[in-house]
């Protein structure tokens, strides 16, 4: 069964009006995800989203009879896998434009979706908010010649590695340039956005929730590298992540860097500066990355009048206590294999409230900043990953983790409580 993204009574297809230049069908198993691809490609001018499926054989039958320009392809799907999809309809529908958008970026999944013919391979978790980049840069003219890669392309794509715990660089999978700009403000919506729960609409009711909207008045996009504050800065704003992953930085008095917290999608930075009204560390993006930016002077006056979202701003603030208390647990009593056991169970954690999976992810950070974070040294956390991996506990492949043993993770940690 194809799930439709428009009304009911369209009989199966969009009412396309003279505009729409791009159809877009997406082939994704998690219903969370849906509705995150629904919002994104929703804000579009000139998309429209033709019909959704969560399983093979409904996508197959469901762009075959739309007929999309471009279709988002997620690789593990309920009951098969999405490059059978591509296979098959290639073979039929050589036109269609295929985007994969997976939790598995690495190179053999790479390398079959390339030769079915896919002509992006995107990572779901890093690379999320590309997507609306990549179809932009389709634009009107994604007929199938102009979005192909040609053999040559394909073999380089398809063999290259990938660089151990850093993001792909821009433009080395997709056929066109279609990096963003480094800032670009746009309109937002707190009501339509799939992170609200995660952030601070979340618990508010639908009357609330459209108040909010005058918190956030522009998003900002960085690029990989990008400062969003610096430590000295004047104090202004929150800002709440959208996409992408950030690290914050603490400058100490001899110049060495410590890492104090990597940041991902629906969390919120910038609480340093409150008291001090400038900010005492530096906010980096370590990927491409999007937050919505909220004026201080407008939270407060707006949690005047509404309860819900001053209470909510306080269990935001709460956990950012409760996270500084955890990481000086971490620092103080647990040893180099406890603390990378803790650093993975946690962020797997904080995938899976995401609709990410909890057992395979790519970390953002490289292995000196998580050391300087755990207060480890380089030498002795990759130590630490050999050893998880001669235990059968994770499986490493440059930048991606699969865990193996979630339990067996956790009796590390717990070692320390002994």
């Amino acid at each position: 069964m194809v799930r439709r993204a428009g009304r009911a009574d369209t009989g199966g297809m969009e009412n396309l009006s003279h505009e729409t230049r791009t159809k877009a069908f997406i082939v994704e198993d998690s219903a969370f995800i849906r509705e995150r691809l629904d919002a994104l490609l929703g804000e579009m001018n000139g998309v429209s989203i033709v019909g959704e499926a969560a399983t093979p054989q409904a996508a197959v039958e469901g762009i075959l009879r739309t007929r999309p320009d471009v279709v988002v392809l997620d690789i593990h799907l309920t009951g098969g896998s999405g490059i059978e999809v591509l296979r098959r309809v290639r073979s039929e529908a050589p036109g269609v434009v295929f985007i994969v958008l997976t939790n598995h970026p690495n190179p053999q999944y790479r390398r079959a979706c390339m030769e079915a013919g896919a002509s992006h391979f995107l990572d779901k978790t890093a690379e999320f908010g590309k997507l609306r980049d990549v179809i932009a840069g389709l634009g009107i003219s994604s007929a199938p010649e102009a979005a192909k890669l040609n053999p040559q392309e394909n073999s380089m794509l398809a063999t290259a590695p990938l660089n151990a715990f850093v993001s792909t660089p821009r433009g080395a999978i997709a056929p066109h340039d279609v990096t963003p700009p480094n800032i670009a403000k746009v309109p937002t919506k707190c009501s339509s956005c799939n992170l609200r729960e995660l952030c601070l609409p979340c618990g508010l009711s639908g009357q609330d929730v459209d108040r909010v909207e005058e918190l956030v008045y522009t998003r900002r996009r960085l690029g990989r590298s990008e400062n969003l504050y610096r430590a000295g800065d004047e104090f202004s704003s929150l800002y709440a992540v959208r996409s992408g992953f950030f690290k914050t930085v603490h400058t100490l008095e001899d110049g060495r860097e410590q890492v104090t917290g990597f940041h991902m999608a629906g969390e919120i930075m910038g609480m340093d500066g409150i008291g001090p009204e400038r900010h005492s560390s530096s906010a980096v993006a370590l990927e491409d990355s999007e937050v919505c930016v909220i004026p201080y002077s407008r939270l407060v006056n707006l949690g005047h009048h509404m309860h819900g979202l001053q209470r909510q701003f306080h269990k935001v603030m709460s956990r950012e206590i409760a996270q500084e208390h955890s990481v000086m647990l971490l620092l103080g009593t647990m040893r180099a294999e406890e603390r990378l056991a803790a650093f993975l169970l946690n962020l797997s954690q904080r995938f899976t409230a995401r609709g990410y999976s909890a057992s395979e992810f790519n970390l953002r950070m490289t292995r000196d900043e998580i050391g300087s974070y755990l207060g480890l040294k380089l030498e002795t956390v990759s130590r630490a990953f050999s050893k998880f991996q001669e235990d059968s506990l994770i499986s490493v492949h440059q930048k991606h983790i699969r865990i193996r043993d979630v339990a067996g993770l956790r009796r590390v940690m717990g070692q320390s409580a002994r």
